[in-house]
């Protein structure tokens, strides 16, 4: 019978004695009531019953669930403001208790196991799997079983299970011993496994397409069930019976119910008394229909013995804002103190999420900046570029030449040679003019700052390597900027002469994929 509670008390008077009790109740003893019994089921309809007043009860069909050890196929839902106020519906999945294990009643109704769309932030995810278990042909053609696994059983009760099985972390030794230890029916302690020891295991084929479960789980099966064989034997002759009638019940070896029986340890010491330590041994091999004939042989894999087959559907919430925190947010490339130029016309936009072409790089963190807007690139022109790239890397078309340093250098000292000017065919010889006496003039070299940037990076790996790609076509650099908490990298071209040469250079870079470059002057 089912019950709903425990009543514990203490068992020695004297102790009750000294524990007295108070005005209600003795003080060695208290009552410890079960959680209240609850089953889920579906409600395919409600009827209303007309009572012998005339009053009108409305009751739930339910589909039949095991509770509280009844079947429970009807519920009141007492009157219509309970329904109401549960929002009861024909075909709701309901949660059922028995009030004081008797009168059954709806509890609750799963509203969001409703058909229909799943409300926001709730959803289903389902995942189905099929495996082979072991691959049924031998990997070596001599006869001999697929696995052979040893138990050795010893005089405390210790059983020692012996495989050439490797464990390679994938949880082949503890399968095995909770296979021993559920065919002997004793403690999973009692089991210890020595695995891929050559000089003591048995030898075996190894670990691959998940065979050791099965194939060498079907050894430890056959060598477990001889042991317990051997102990009901010994047993039966403790008792006096047949083998075959003695009763193994978990450690204990009865003659009969009413028998007091005996113990593990007891039994193993009648087994090993006259033969000492007692080794058994299990083999196992695939059926030959499993095998697939011939036309496998020397296959990787080949037929299996057995398939594994999986289900499983779950139904997951998740929190409002986490949500909303995986939402990406927008951020600028450029940094304050660097505006964009567009053939000398200034122009303000927003700028898009930088995206780096390169995996694993986090989005850049929001500043102020401004960035010119490109149009993006028409079929012919990433074709001209693709081509102005290729004659680049050949060398039959010459790039915008770069000075060498961005700060400003000193005053140069230029000199100015005497010009001849060459006399045209059959026309008179012009008289000599008196050559100009050479004239040395100072004038300031400044190099610009325009510069053409490539992109922005969380990893100097990953800037490098942009770098690289884009070498051939001048100088480019890498510098470290910092926005906030997070350092950057950005590649940049330059700088550039002018801002024709300029716009010539991103045009290309545009043209060859890299649609994310800008043209910039940095202050």
């Amino acid at each position: 019978f089912e019950i709903d509670g425990l009543v514990l008390k203490v068992n020695r008077f004297e102790q009750r004695e000294r524990l007295g009790s108070t005005a209600k109740s003795p003080r060695w003893m208290i009552a410890y009531k079960f959680e209240k019994y609850e089953a889920t089921t579906r409600l395919n309809e409600i009827q209303v019953q007309v009572g012998k007043t005339g009053a009108i009860t409305p009751v739930a069909i339910l589909e039949p669930v095991e509770l509280a050890g009844t079947k429970v196929s009807r519920a009141s839902l007492h009157n219509a403001d309970e329904i109401q106020r549960k929002d009861v519906r024909p075909g709701d999945v309901v949660v059922v208790e028995k009030a004081g294990k008797i009168i059954p009643h709806i509890v609750r109704v799963e509203k969001h196991r409703r058909k229909g769309k799943l409300p926001k932030g709730r959803g289903l995810g389902m995942a189905c799997s099929h495996y082979v278990s072991g691959a049924s042909k031998p990997v070596h053609w001599t006869g001999e079983p697929h696995a052979t696994v040893n138990l050795k059983l010893d005089f405390d009760g210790s059983i020692v299970l012996l495989t050439g099985a490797p464990e390679i972390g994938q949880g082949s030794s503890t399968a095995l011993a909770q296979l021993a230890a559920e065919v002997l029916g004793v403690d999973l302690s009692r089991i210890r496994v020595v695995a891929g020891d050559s000089e003591i295991s048995p030898k075996d084929n190894g670990a691959y397409s998940s065979r050791i479960t099965v194939i060498v789980g079907n050894a430890v099966v056959e060598a477990a069930g001889k042991l317990r064989r051997l102990l009901a034997e010994a047993a039966a002759r403790e008792f006096g019976i047949r083998p075959e009638d003695v009763e193994i019940d978990g450690e204990m070896f009865r003659a009969g119910k009413q028998d007091q029986g005996l113990s593990f340890e007891e039994v193993v010491i009648a087994a090993v008394k006259e033969a000492g330590t007692i080794t058994v041994k299990g083999n196992y091999s695939t059926p030959l229909e499993a095998q697939g004939g011939k036309k496998y042989r020397g296959a990787t894999v080949g037929s299996t013995v057995a398939y594994s087959y999986a289900a499983l559907v779950v139904e997951v919430e998740v929190d409002a804002p986490v949500a909303e925190e995986a939402e990406p947010t927008a951020a600028p490339v450029l940094v304050p103190g660097e505006r964009p130029i567009l053939a000398g016309e200034e122009q303000a936009v927003t700028s898009p999420q930088a995206q780096e072409p390169e995996p694993g790089i986090a989005a850049i963190p929001p500043e102020e900046g401004i960035l010119t807007s490109q149009p993006e690139p028409t079929a012919e022109q990433i074709r001209e570029g693709e081509e102005l790239l290729a004659q680049r890397e050949s060398g039959e078309e010459e790039m915008p030449a770069f000075p060498e340093e961005e700060e400003e250098v000193g005053p140069v000292e230029v000199e100015i040679e005497e010009a001849v000017a060459e006399p045209a065919e059959e026309a008179e010889p012009a008289p000599a003019a008196a050559a100009p006496e050479p004239v040395v003039t100072y004038e300031p070299v400044r190099l610009t700052n325009i510069y053409i940037q490539a992109g922005a990076f969380v990893q100097f790996d990953n800037a490098n390597r942009l770098r690289a790609k884009l070498s051939p076509l001048g100088r480019v650099r890498v510098t470290p900027v910092k926005l906030g908490e997070q350092e950057m990298f950005r590649v940049r071209l330059g700088p550039v002469a002018t801002v024709e040469e300029a716009d010539q250079l991103l045009e290309r870079l545009i043209g060859t994929g890299y649609t994310d470059a800008r043209l910039i002057v940095v202050e």
